[in-house]
C-alpha cells in the first residue's frame, strides 16, 4: 500500500466531475485565468477507512526511547513508535506512535499515522490525547455537536479523520484538526491503551511495555 501526495494548489478550488479509475481533477479559477490543476488527496478515502477499521498487530521490538522536547534536554519525553500489520501484510508508511509527556503521570498522547513517501507530512488517522496541556479549538466545519466547539486543557478528547473530511467525502491535508470530548474516559496509561486499542482494533497492544524510564509511570 503506496500513497503519493501533492501539495493543494492555492486559490478557490472546485472538483470536477472523474470517471472511475480516472485521478481526481479540480478546477483553479483566478481573476486572471483559469487552469485544471491534478492533485490528489492525502491518501483515498477507502485506503483510511480499511486502516483505521481493519484488525491491525503491531510488530516487535517494541520499545521506549527518552526524546528531548524541542531541543531542551532536561525534559524528556518518552516515544514508542511501531509498525502495524494488516491482512498478513505491512502496509507502508503506517506507524502506531505513543507519547509521554514529561512531569506528567497521565499526560499521554495515542495516534495512529500514516506517513507519506513526500516530505516529512503524516496524516494523523487517529489521536487520544489524556490529560493535554493545551485546549483545543475545533474549526467551523463538520458534524454540529464538534463544530467549534471548545476543548479545556486537561480534557481528555480523540480526533478521528471521519469528522475532518472535505464536502465531498475525501480528506483534508490536515486529518486531526477537529476533536471530540471522551466521556467516562480512562484514568491512566494501562486503561488508555486499552481503550485506544478497542478504539482503532489493535489485537496485540497488551504487548506495549510500561514507559517506566524517568518515574514517569512505574
Amino acid at each position: 500500500m503506496v500513497w503519493k501526495a501533492y501539495a493543494r494548489s492555492p486559490g478557490n478550488v472546485r472538483r470536477s466531475e472523474t470517471r472511475p479509475g480516472e485521478n481526481r481533477a479540480f478546477h483553479r479559477t483566478n481573476h486572471n485565468a483559469s487552469a485544471i490543476v491534478r492533485v490528489e488527496m492525502p491518501i483515498p478515502y477507502d485506503d483510511a477507512h480499511r486502516i483505521f477499521t481493519s484488525e491491525k498487530r503491531l510488530l516487535k521490538p517494541l520499545r521506549w526511547e527518552s526524546v528531548a522536547k524541542n531541543n531542551d534536554k532536561t525534559a524528556l519525553l518518552r516515544r514508542l513508535e511501531a509498525r502495524v500489520q494488516i491482512d498478513a501484510g505491512v502496509p507502508r508508511g503506517v506507524f502506531f506512535r505513543l507519547m509521554v509527556h514529561p512531569g506528567s503521570l497521565t499526560n499521554v498522547t495515542f495516534q495512529l499515522d500514516c506517513d507519506l513517501s513526500t516530505g516529512r507530512t503524516n496524516i494523523a488517522l487517529y489521536r487520544f490525547e489524556l490529560n493535554p496541556i493545551r485546549p483545543h479549538s475545533n474549526k467551523l466545519y463538520g458534524p454540529d455537536e464538534i463544530n467549534g466547539a471548545f476543548i479545556g486543557a486537561g480534557v481528555p478528547h480523540e480526533h478521528l479523520f471521519y469528522d475532518s473530511l472535505c464536502s465531498d467525502g475525501s480528506l483534508r491535508r490536515r486529518t486531526d484538526q477537529q476533536a471530540r470530548i471522551v466521556e467516562d474516559p480512562p484514568e491512566d496509561f494501562p486503561t488508555a491503551l486499552e481503550f485506544v486499542c478497542r478504539r482503532i482494533n489493535i489485537t496485540n497492544g497488551t504487548d506495549v511495555p510500561n514507559p517506566g524510564g524517568q518515574g514517569l509511570l512505574l
